[in-house]
């Protein structure tokens, strides 16, 4: 009885070695995280923090592919890239078909320029979900750059199927219809745009070459004196993405934001640009500089009232901020407020007598 008792023991004992050695161990993904690879020195401090509470939590729950994702789409969003791709393919580890991960780490792959191994991530989303939109328009892009332009006029047919208001999705169809010498359908499709972004720049000169394809020299040469002219025209097409926003939403690093608006403004992407401009001066909140950033890129948009309200604030932040007296003086230059903006103008002479703009604008106005 004795003999039978101890070897049901020994085989319940067994049988737990087994099972607690099949389980997977806590710190077998936890230990491979070093903080010392994610915090570099000059880190904001909210940053840190958020980096940090990732960690914590993964630590907590090694087998949750969520937490993997959020570490992920964090480092995604502070453009701590490399490593925000390692982590979105340890979320794919553990969920092999999550798609914010397949989504957002082909995206990591594209910025990084490895332009295939972000195709085969979005491929893989494609295979379970054909019609998924914004994956379609991502890949109809990747066609574009590679000359595949069918296959790139279909994908972003997909992508229009279901979001018709996109101006972006409609531009990208005009642009390839335009490429597979379709001109009289690339100006169809470039009228949508129109009708929803009139001052967008890019736009009007695909449609100036558009009509030179179609061989109506005298509607394109129109266009071409409106690019020259019109001073309001801008860069304003914004692809609406709610997946990427969900890593984008993530930054709490106002130098961040400030690089990402930085990057927009250089590429006449200025709806971004404000957007970003915005979120930082949240953090930043007695950054003059900011102010008058935010000011400039109003007065692109026409909304000189908010522009000269932003450059305000500038200078009550800051009452030696050239530029804010400057951008203030054109603001109400264009709104039509001659004294007020000669005024401006000179107080920027006062600042630095060698002002070239300011100099210009008060020679324009006949005041020197």
């Amino acid at each position: 009885m004795r003999r039978e008792s101890s070897l049901r023991y020994r085989i319940a004992a067994l049988l737990l070695l087994i099972v607690f050695a099949s389980l997977p161990s806590r710190s077998a993904y936890s230990q491979q995280i070093d903080r010392a690879n994610f915090i570099a020195e000059g880190m904001e401090t909210a940053v840190v923090r958020v980096i940090d509470g990732c960690i914590r939590r993964i630590e907590k729950e090694p087998q949750s592919y969520q937490r993997y994702y959020e570490f992920a789409a964090t480092l995604d969003a502070h453009e701590l890239l490399e490593q925000a791709t390692e982590y979105y393919q340890k979320a794919l580890t553990l969920k092999p078909d999550h798609l914010p991960s397949l989504y957002n780490g082909g995206l990591t792959h594209e910025i990084l320029g490895q332009h295939e191994d972000a195709k085969k991530m979005w491929d893989q989303i494609i295979i379970k979900e054909p019609q998924h939109p914004h994956t379609n328009f991502r890949i109809g892009e990747y066609y574009f750059r590679k000359g595949a332009l069918e296959e790139a006029l279909a994908c972003f047919q997909i992508f229009i199927a279901s979001q018709p208001d996109s101006a972006t999705g409609h531009s990208r169809i005009g642009r390839t219809l335009l490429q597979l010498n379709r001109p009289a359908e690339s100006l169809a499709e470039l009228d949508k745009v129109l009708k929803i972004a009139p001052l967008d720049r890019p736009t009007l000169v695909t449609i100036s070459q558009a009509y030179l394809r179609a061989g109506n020299r005298e509607k394109a040469q129109e266009i071409q004196q409106q690019l020259k002219d019109d001073d309001s025209l801008i860069d304003s097409l914004v692809l609406l993405d709610p997946l990427r926003a969900d890593v984008t939403i993530r930054a709490v690093n106002s130098n961040t934001h400030i690089a990402h608006a930085e990057k927009y403004e250089a590429t006449g992407e200025y709806a971004c640009a404000l957007t970003e401009y915005k979120l930082a001066a949240k953090e930043q909140t007695k950054n003059a500089r900011l102010k008058d950033r935010i000011g400039k890129i109003l007065v692109r948009f026409g909304d000189q009232v908010g522009a000269i309200e932003y450059f305000n604030r500038a200078i009550e932040l800051d009452a030696t901020l050239v530029d804010a007296y400057h951008n203030r003086g054109v603001a109400k230059q264009i709104a039509g407020m001659r004294a007020e903006a000669i005024a401006d103008f000179r107080k920027v002479l006062e600042l630095e007598p060698d002002h070239p703009l300011s100099t210009q604008r008060l020679q324009s106005l006949g005041e020197l």
